[in-house]
């Protein structure tokens, strides 16, 4: 599940824990708000949700939530795709107009 923590690390925002400051339609959950993002950045509403489903997994595995066996491999094969995906388009928002803003700025203008 490095691959979850990879998305975090590439679409989280520190501010994104803190809900105090955003008005309140835009107030969600740190994980609800990264799969808002997966889906705008890939503009793929199914990866939002998978990154959710993933996450809930993920949160399952590391908090040793009862979990039946290991993780399953078409998960950790979801996981490893979606990463790449995420990784791809933030290389290629880089190279355009967006690659010239503020890192939280773009991240806030995704979700």
């Amino acid at each position: 599940m490095a691959h979850m923590t990879m998305i975090e690390a590439a679409l989280g925002l520190r501010s994104d824990l803190n809900q105090a400051g955003r008005p309140k339609r835009k107030r969600m959950s740190p994980s609800d708000r990264l799969a808002k993002r997966v889906e705008a950045l890939l503009g793929d509403p199914k990866a939002g949700s998978d990154f959710a489903d993933l996450f809930e997994t993920r949160s399952v595995f590391v908090h040793g939530r009862s979990i039946e066996g290991l993780v399953p491999s078409k998960d950790r094969t979801l996981a490893r795709q979606l990463a790449r995906r995420v990784t791809m388009a933030l290389i290629d928002a880089a190279i355009w107009p967006a690659g010239q803003m503020a890192r939280a700025d773009y991240l806030n203008g995704l979700a």
